[in-house]
């Protein structure tokens, strides 16, 4: 598999702040730290620690996500002070963290989670296209479709903020696909497929939890989610 990615419940990863760089510890500072934030970015430390050599401490390692405007963007590692050509995406919800990272120049990755539990039918509907909300037929379809739409824009986010409503996943899987995806994950937990455009989907449904990895290769044009 060309890209790594982990996968853990927030309580199995011990919280330390001395695994933050300076800048991440001001981030915590400014209150947008919480334990799923550090967690996330512990498990993206571990996988970078493991595949871009030695590495002495995980504070030498630093993930930038906000922008100069302090806009949120897709993230970029820097080791020891130098951007490391190395793409990540993390992602967290109230029970579980991911991260996953790709050697730049194989792509771009989008993962996202979703918590079953909290998918709530009547407010994200009205972020749904028509043709989204056909697919959503409950609670499952819903976080799915929820979940590729936050990990295309994750895949393709220039420092744009995002607005789901722009992020129509019908054109990124046909009906074949989607009755593909839908039947795997009810029958297996989970499946890979193809995008129309020939990006690759990974989901899983684990213990209430979707996981969503979108895999954009190189070799295949992405698209900037309109502004």
């Amino acid at each position: 598999m060309i890209w790594q990615e982990r996968t853990s419940r927030i309580e199995q990863i011990p919280y330390n702040v001395n695994w933050l760089s300076a800048g991440e510890r001001e981030a915590d500072r400014l209150g947008r730290n919480h334990r799923s934030w550090f967690a996330a970015r512990l498990l993206a430390k571990q996988l970078l620690a493991e595949h871009c050599g030695p590495i002495d401490s995980y504070n030498r390692i630093h993930i930038e996500s906000r922008d100069g405007r302090d806009q949120s963007t897709r993230p970029q590692v820097y080791i020891n002070g130098k951007l490391i050509p190395w793409e990540i995406s993390l992602s967290h919800s109230d029970r579980v963290v991911s991260a996953a990272i790709l050697a730049t120049g194989n792509g771009r990755l989008g993962l996202d989670l979703v918590d079953l539990p909290a998918v709530s039918l009547r407010p994200l509907k009205y972020w749904l296209t028509s043709a989204e909300a056909e697919r959503a037929v409950d609670q499952q379809t819903l976080g799915i479709i929820w979940s590729l739409k936050e990990s295309i824009y994750k895949a393709t986010n220039e420092g744009t903020r995002f607005f789901p409503f722009r992020i129509d996943t019908t054109t990124y899987l046909s009906p074949a696909e989607w009755s593909r995806l839908d039947h795997g994950v009810r029958t297996h937990g989970g499946t890979t497929v193809l995008l129309n455009n020939g990006w690759e989907l990974s989901l899983n449904v684990v213990d209430g939890t979707i996981k969503t990895l979108v895999w954009c290769p190189a070799t295949r044009v992405w698209r900037r989610v309109p502004a």
